[in-house]
């Protein structure tokens, strides 16, 4: 495990032990699963340029986001988040393969600049073609 993920990971958990999260955590930690070899290989195929960081987290555990781990639903904050109205959850391997194309489908006026009006400037390294959002459109 990288030294990273692995840091992530006891800083979470030390999170929860000093917030009165102690329980919630370890259920989490009795029940978790890591995604499987298969949905690793075909999200690296999906997104070639993912962290290998994030791939190891869902080796960890596959996804937080109201998860259900051998009749345990989890839904446990996993990654990080500033705004309590807004905590962020670790998709699972086949959230993220079933939603490969959401970035495209729900943000390409924005990116086509359909809605930017001229006289906004945008640098020329910014992409204005959705369809290079994700590899299979």
């Amino acid at each position: 495990m990288q030294d990273i993920v692995r840091r992530y990971i006891e800083g979470l958990e030390r999170a929860y032990y000093n917030n009165d999260g102690e329980a919630e955590w370890n259920e989490f930690v009795g029940v978790k699963e890591g995604a499987s070899d298969e949905n690793i290989a075909q999200i690296k195929d999906l997104f070639p340029e993912v962290p290998e960081s994030l791939l190891e987290l869902l080796g960890y555990a596959d996804g937080t986001y109201f998860r259900t781990y051998n009749g345990t639903k989890i839904s446990l904050y996993f990654l990080g988040s500033d705004l309590e109205e807004y905590p962020y959850y670790l998709l699972s391997s086949e959230q993220i393969i079933q939603n490969k194309s959401l970035a495209q489908e729900w943000y390409a006026d924005y990116v086509n600049r359909e809605f930017d009006p001229a006289d906004i400037p945008i640098d020329d390294k910014i992409i204005d073609d959705s369809s290079k959002l994700v590899k299979y459109v």
